[in-house]
């Protein structure tokens, strides 16, 4: 890599901050930017599935947010040390108490199963044995650096759980897998055209966190 590609190393909590104040609680002349997004989608994904237009965008616009939350965290993962996530996590679960957004935080976790799961269902008992393997090896090394094991142990496990998603989210998996949480809990029947249309979203979410990274290395 040539001298001016390098990318310039960023502290992860003052990015992480950042990131999220401008995209995922931002906003444009007073308006929500993820509200404003939720309108869209709810508009594309109607013409897929007539029933979609029933969601309610107030919910929708919360089950993005906490989608683009994961999906961030995710991309971030796949691109960083185990450390690095393991910092992302800890600041995210902090910045969202801090910002009286437990709820979302919760919410992370629905689809944060849905990313682990992605990496081993229907993955064959051998494959998912080793990847559940290395996901508790990690979590226990990066467990016993922590001073409050308690408070820092689900977001530890949010980033162990992300092993193997790296291949899942390639073959469009776990996007599948986030759409089809998405879509129960927006309280919807089955529906393919839905499931494909916020897969996509997913999808989106993870490629723009990713590329906010073109230039940047995330470190403590």
């Amino acid at each position: 890599m040539g001298l001016f590609s390098r990318k310039s190393r960023t502290n992860a909590d003052e990015f992480s901050r950042e990131f999220y104040d401008k995209f995922v609680f931002g906003s444009v002349r007073g308006r929500d930017l993820e509200a404003s997004y939720a309108e869209v989608v709810r508009t594309n994904i109607s013409k897929l599935d007539s029933s979609f237009a029933a969601v309610r965008l107030e919910n929708l616009t919360e089950e993005l947010r906490a989608v683009h939350l994961e999906m961030t965290g995710t991309a971030w993962t796949h691109a960083s040390t185990w450390e690095v996530a393991s910092q992302v996590s800890k600041f995210t679960k902090q910045h969202l108490t801090d910002l009286d957004r437990v709820d979302l935080w919760d919410a992370m976790g629905a689809y944060n199963e849905m990313v682990a799961q992605s990496a081993t269902k229907g993955e064959g008992e051998r494959l998912g044995g080793v990847i559940k393997t290395k996901r508790f090896d990690l979590f226990k090394d990066l467990i016993n650096k922590e001073s409050d094991r308690e408070w820092a142990g689900d977001a530890i496990a949010r980033v162990a759980n992300r092993i193997g998603s790296e291949q899942s989210r390639k073959t469009g998996k776990m996007q599948g897998f986030v759409g089809i949480r998405m879509m129960s809990r927006l309280g919807l029947e089955g529906s393919n055209q839905i499931v494909d249309g916020l897969a996509a979203v997913a999808d989106g979410f993870y490629q723009g966190s990713t590329q906010a990274l073109d230039k940047v290395e995330l470190v403590l």
